[in-house]
């Protein structure tokens, strides 16, 4: 029996004997539920029996699906950061040619906050399996994170002054650590631990001192 044959009737009505969903479609609908189990639950909470039953598929399917739940929820975050990504880029995009830097490295810290905030469980998720698998973490995983770091950097490679594009570099590096440290002690299981209006504040406090250091060269022309 086939992993298509071996689905039963679906609960939320997805599958069915007669609809016989491809692989690739099984492939999704587990993304889709695993999804939500790690925002209601975080990864713990991802469990193969638990899927099974979601699905209306036999435990053995699932595994047959992703080979491990890991790799399942590693699939689940890219996700998440993809989404993340496109956010930030369409922010960044509508500030406008013109725009002045700090516009830019605003608008895309705005826009990391706003997507935090609206995906609070979500986000409180990956960040916990993140930290579960560190050890662990497969090379394009890796590749996907650094696109994010990617981002900023570009950003900040228009901000004018005399700072080399290693020190620019070095600069998206501390404002992305900045912006996410802030974010993530702000986020707990329970939702926000402050005002998004005050977490706001503090990313662009810092936001604002990274773009001042590299326009004036400091702390860089202290050598």
């Amino acid at each position: 029996m086939n992993l298509v044959q071996t689905c039963g009737r679906c609960q939320n009505g997805f599958m069915s004997q007669s609809q016989k969903p491809t692989t690739d479609e099984l492939r999704q609908r587990t993304k889709e539920e695993a999804r939500q189990l790690l925002a209601e639950g975080g990864p713990e909470q991802v469990k193969a029996r638990v899927l099974a039953v979601r699905l209306g598929i036999s435990v053995g399917s699932i595994y047959n699906l992703f080979g491990q739940l890991d790799e399942l929820l590693f699939l689940v975050n890219a996700d998440v950061y993809d989404e993340l990504l496109a956010v930030i880029e369409e922010a960044i995009a509508k500030t406008g040619d013109k725009a002045e830097p700090i516009d830019r490295v605003l608008a895309l810290c705005r826009a990391y906050l706003r997507f935090v905030t609206a995906n609070q469980g979500l986000w409180s998720g990956v960040l916990a399996f993140n930290r579960r698998n560190k050890p662990s973490v497969p090379k394009w995983y890796r590749e996907k994170e650094r696109s994010l770091l990617g981002t900023a950097a570009a950003v900040l490679t228009d901000v004018p002054g005399p700072a080399s594009p290693a020190e620019k570099e070095l600069a998206a590096r501390a404002t992305w650590a900045a912006i996410h440290g802030i974010v993530t002690i702000s986020v707990g299981p329970q939702g926000l631990l402050a005002t998004e209006k005050d977490i706001a504040a503090q990313i662009e406090l810092v936001a604002r001192a990274i773009v001042r250091a590299l326009e004036s060269g400091e702390p860089w022309n202290k050598g």
